[in-house]
């Protein structure tokens, strides 16, 4: 079904900085816009930039006060009445840990953006009960995907 002219949906759009960890776009959208719409968030839009551990860390620095590269960070950018959010992801992090989890890099950031996406729609990690209910989110989308989580 198309929307109607002046119709509001979900966006993703995806700026992929880096060239080694091929990605299938449509399947990083797809995805996400499922995470939303099972959350009954039907408008809105999120911005996913890949890119490297320098440019992660450097975004970790000045918004989180971190100094050092992470595997994915969230930005919750909306307000009241709209959804909106940033997920950046280090696809040069995937490659280095895929092998820790028996699978590869592509999987990896998936992973990463699946996560992202769930902090957005307000899912955390701070207990181990957080923890627990996020990772099995994360196991049902990445099953969508055909990918069989390997810990």
């Amino acid at each position: 079904m198309t929307p109607k002219k002046n119709e509001k949906t979900l966006t993703v759009k995806i700026i992929n900085e880096q060239e080694e960890t091929p990605m299938d776009f449509a399947a990083v959208k797809e995805v996400c816009r499922q995470i939303c719409l099972d959350a009954k968030i039907r408008h809105g839009r999120i911005e996913i930039l890949i890119t490297d551990n320098s440019r992660i860390h450097e975004l970790n620095r000045q918004f989180l006060q971190h100094d050092y590269p992470t595997d994915v960070i969230s930005f919750d950018m909306g307000s009241r009445n709209s959804f909106e959010g940033c997920i950046a992801v280090s696809a040069e992090m995937a490659r280095e840990r895929c092998a820790e989890f028996h699978w590869n890099a592509h999987e990896e950031l998936l992973l990463y953006i699946i996560h992202g996406t769930l902090h957005l729609i307000g899912y955390d990690d701070h207990s181990p009960h957080d923890i627990q209910e996020i990772r099995e989110k994360e196991t049902f989308y990445l099953k969508t995907l055909g990918i069989q989580r390997k810990e």
